[in-house]
């Protein structure tokens, strides 16, 4: 089990770009091998709460980071790859985070929320090929409804959204998000994906194919906020924040959420 500690190795206060060289930043020995791609440092806050919650601020007119990034605007969210041990190769592998949307929150059309990724983390409008990688994300939309998005081999122009609003996030308190991804057997479509919401299970997918190569593996934590889609219409029209605590991958949290080859 990998608890979720990153945050506390980096030096926010002192950063004002949004790529972070994270050799830079090191307190506790190397842990460059272990984070790749990190966007939006400088929207980061620790609550200082006693506990190790911390917010991501979404400033008034962001969206999709690499959007922003083409127009020289600023990124709004957070966003990076997490790999426990800097070499994390699994089959089956569980996310849980909890998640707190403030009582006045703003979903507009939708954005995304972590999950899991392989190989590259496909994402962006790079559909996978079956061998080169994949994510799986969680998406808010219109109202707080909920959907799994994946990036996988079927997917067409973007990710697929699955289990669609089989749930809402409620603002002003904290949600529990678990999921579990159990990876394909190449060339069987044997995958499959659980999701959790404050502990009730809310989608039980199966047949899912993430993968044709058994290379091909689950490489860690896909840490991923933002608003959006790529454009402006899912921007937000004021500044907005979203808190996280106790973020984690595993294989075994309980009985009934953990991985069968555990």
């Amino acid at each position: 089990m990998f608890f979720f500690a990153v945050f506390s190795l980096l030096t926010v206060n002192s950063v004002k770009a949004d790529e972070v060289n994270i050799n830079s930043l090191e307190r506790e020995g190397p842990i460059s091998s272990k984070i790749q791609n990190f966007q939006g440092i400088r929207n980061f806050r620790e609550l200082g709460d006693g506990t190790n919650s911390f917010r991501v601020k979404f400033p008034a007119g962001s969206y999709d980071p690499m959007s922003m990034q083409k127009r020289s605007l600023q990124y709004g969210g957070m966003n990076f790859r997490y790999k426990p041990g800097g070499l994390y190769k699994e089959s089956c592998s569980i996310v849980q985070y909890y998640v707190r949307f403030p009582s006045d929150f703003d979903f507009v059309k939708g954005g995304k929320l972590p999950g899991l990724f392989g190989g590259e983390g496909n994402t962006g409008g790079k559909i996978p090929n079956g061998s080169d990688g994949f994510s799986v994300r969680i998406l808010w939309t219109k109202d707080g409804k909920g959907q799994i998005y994946a990036y996988l081999p079927s997917s067409k122009k973007w990710g697929t959204g699955l289990a669609k609003n089989t749930w809402t996030f409620s603002r002003g308190q904290w949600t529990k998000v678990t999921m579990l991804v159990q990876l394909n057997s190449p060339n069987h479509t044997d995958g499959k994906i659980r999701l959790w919401i404050g502990g009730e299970k809310v989608a039980e997918l199966a047949n899912v194919v993430f993968r044709n190569n058994e290379n091909l593996l689950i490489n860690g934590l896909l840490f991923s906020t933002f608003f959006g889609g790529n454009n402006s219409s899912f921007a937000p029209r004021t500044d907005q924040y979203i808190d996280f605590k106790n973020v984690m991958i595993s294989k075994n949290i309980s009985p009934e959420m953990r991985c069968s080859d555990d």
